[in-house]
């Protein structure tokens, strides 16, 4: 029940109930590439995605504008350890009810995933209610606490992962990006990286990319607690890959590198991108 499709575009769906574009449940996904997402809607959660039970839906390199939900999840709308991953995407004018997540809503354990996004003309852009985790990394947005972007609405028992690359280092910068982006419950447990994870096909010794300027503006490198910051992120080894993930606990060390299904090899190489999903492993030759 896996569907991926590309260079696609999706304009005008609608849905009565959840979902404008797709319903993904049951370790089901959806996963798009180079597509846009236009005036999509649903009359309750999700305008364009609507997950649950460890459904996925995963874009890349995507435009979403004027996608509505009735309810919660102008976009996306994910509960019960569904997800929604984008990576390169560009948001506008996407809407849901009150401060229910203009791009996305979150509930029950699910989690959501955005890196290298843009977002335009959005008064919350995502929302976590009740519990879930939300990865938030490279975003270009409006984090000023006006109507135009609000940023996030985080109740209590929700989680946050906010990684600030090129930040000053400083307490008083932390304090003011949860301040304007933040608003409910400020989350319960919030981690305010400077720094990134590590890439697909990489890990290090805590998941995170350590080195010159980054560990400069890092609070926790020697210039303010005088410890050593671990090293950079490596390649995984031979016969191993990762696919990659904001969650950096899943970089954590040479073991969060995954072994190459049975009857497949992956040589070693200096490039990531060898080691960065399954597919890159090769069929053994034949007799051995």
């Amino acid at each position: 029940c896996d569907v991926r499709v590309s260079e696609s575009e999706f304009r005008g769906n609608s849905a009565g109930q959840e979902g404008g574009v797709a319903r993904i449940d049951e370790a089901c996904s959806f996963v798009a590439k180079t597509s846009v997402f236009v005036e999509n809607s649903a009359a309750s959660d999700g305008g364009v995605f609507w997950t649950k039970g460890n459904g996925v839906a995963s874009v890349s390199n995507g435009t979403f504008v004027g996608n509505r939900a009735g309810a919660r999840g102008g976009v996306a709308f994910a509960q019960t350890s569904g997800s929604f991953l984008a990576e390169e995407c560009f948001f506008e004018g996407n809407r849901g009810k009150g401060t229910r997540g203009d791009v996305v809503t979150i509930t029950s354990a699910a989690s959501t995933e955005l890196s290298n996004c843009t977002f335009r003309d959005h008064k919350t852009v995502a929302t976590c209610q009740g519990t879930g985790t939300t990865y938030l990394a490279h975003l270009d947005w409006v984090v000023d606490g006006k109507d135009n972007n609000r940023g996030l609405w985080m109740d209590e028992s929700c989680i946050l992962f906010l990684y600030l690359t090129n930040g000053d280092g400083s307490s008083a910068q932390r304090d003011r990006v949860l301040d304007k982006a933040v608003f409910g419950g400020q989350a319960l447990i919030n981690y305010v990286y400077w720094s990134y994870p590590c890439l697909s096909g990489m890990w290090s010794v805590d998941g995170i990319e350590h080195g010159g300027e980054i560990d400069e503006n890092d609070p926790f490198c020697p210039s303010v607690l005088q410890t050593k910051c671990v090293e950079p992120c490596a390649v995984c080894p031979g016969g191993t890959y990762r696919t990659f993930t904001l969650n950096r606990y899943l970089h954590l060390g040479r073991d969060a590198c995954a072994e190459c299904p049975v009857g497949r090899y992956l040589p070693q190489s200096d490039d990531p991108s060898d080691h960065d999903e399954a597919s890159d492993c090769r069929e053994c030759p034949t007799g051995t």
